[in-house]
């Protein structure tokens, strides 16, 4: 059977990247987390400022599926 990973992506396996960091609009950080928490209230680290800026993150931060909106994934 043929593999889908080519050796060059194998050879990638565990290796770490630079950290990336970009700055998101908070609205679409808010309405982000208010869609997939629907019907329920989203967390409040990613959805209330006040609380997120008492957090040890000093702010909002997205939901750990956000990243599956990210252009680079093809979204």
């Amino acid at each position: 059977m043929r593999s889908l990973i080519t050796e060059e992506v194998r050879a990638l396996i565990g290796v770490e990247g630079e950290p990336v960091t970009f700055e998101v609009e908070k609205g679409t950080l808010r309405r982000f987390s208010q869609a997939i928490s629907w019907p329920h209230q989203p967390h409040p680290l990613f959805h209330d400022e006040e609380h997120a800026t008492s957090s040890k993150y000093g702010g909002l931060i997205a939901a750990p599926t956000f990243a599956t909106r990210l252009p680079w994934l093809g979204t």
